[in-house]
């Protein structure tokens, strides 16, 4: 397996189908994200409308976490995804900083739902350094692989 400086702070672990992503919260590795993450979920047989819900939900989870800390250090986003046996995918992001305006109990409600309408199910936690955001969905009959 390459190590973190040779894939810039990703881990790919295709044995046991896991994704670890540790990126500054910044617009520039947003683009990042989506191609790494689109990638993954090829990997792992998502149909092409998963890959776009997931790949959606967790674009705005992360363009949500470079809002919340403009103008603030340096903050990191780390983003965990699997696939357990029974092809449940689970996401999990976090946002390490302080965010700068708390949000108000109807922009998270509206912002859960969007999550929710993408995913099967969204919980956020707040941390005293960041958020965590967990996201869930059940991936359809795994894909055959193409071999060209």
């Amino acid at each position: 397996m390459l190590s973190d400086s040779e894939t810039n702070g990703k881990t790919l672990d295709h044995e046991r189908e896991a994704l670890h992503l540790r990126l500054g919260a910044t617009p520039n590795a947003s683009s990042e994200l989506r191609r790494t993450l689109r990638g993954w979920l090829e990997s792992v047989g998502a149909s092409d409308q998963e890959s776009f819900d997931v790949t959606l939900a967790c674009s705005e989870a992360f363009a949500n976490a470079v809002s919340r800390s403009a103008g603030r250090a340096a903050s990191i986003v780390e983003i965990d995804a699997s696939v357990d046996t029974r092809r449940v995918l689970t996401v999990i992001v976090r946002t390490h900083a302080r965010p700068g305006s708390e949000r108000s109990v109807e922009e998270t409600r509206v912002f859960l739902r969007l999550m929710e309408a993408l995913m099967e199910s969204a919980e956020a936690r707040a941390r005293s350094d960041g958020v965590t955001l967990v996201l869930r969905k059940r991936l359809g009959v795994r894909q055959a692989l193409r071999i060209a």
